[in-house]
């Protein structure tokens, strides 16, 4: 994803933002995710790209995000062990 970020960009740090949104679009990955990679990646290059990521990241509030990931990828039903399950139940869907 990082080349096809830089591709968009056309190697220009002004276009990244919207190369790295575009990018998570397109991949179904998480932009916050995908920012923070990015300005990680462009910081070994020594330039700061820490900014734009900031300006990127969710603004909702952590456990919130945690716990809708969470239930679109896990399904609660397939979970063999009840105790398991129930904890599980208790933290997320209370």
């Amino acid at each position: 994803m990082l080349e096809e970020c830089y591709r968009i960009s056309g190697g220009e740090i002004k276009n990244l933002k919207r190369a790295v949104q575009k990018v998570a679009v397109s991949n179904k990955v998480d932009v916050s995710s995908l920012a923070n990679h990015v300005a990680f990646y462009v910081s070994k290059m020594d330039r700061n790209w820490w900014g734009a990521a900031q300006n990127l990241q969710i603004k909702d509030d952590p456990f919130n995000t945690v716990s809708k990931i969470f239930k679109e990828r896990i399904n609660i039903n397939e979970i063999d062990d009840p105790i398991d399950k129930e904890l599980l139940q208790n933290a997320l869907f209370e």
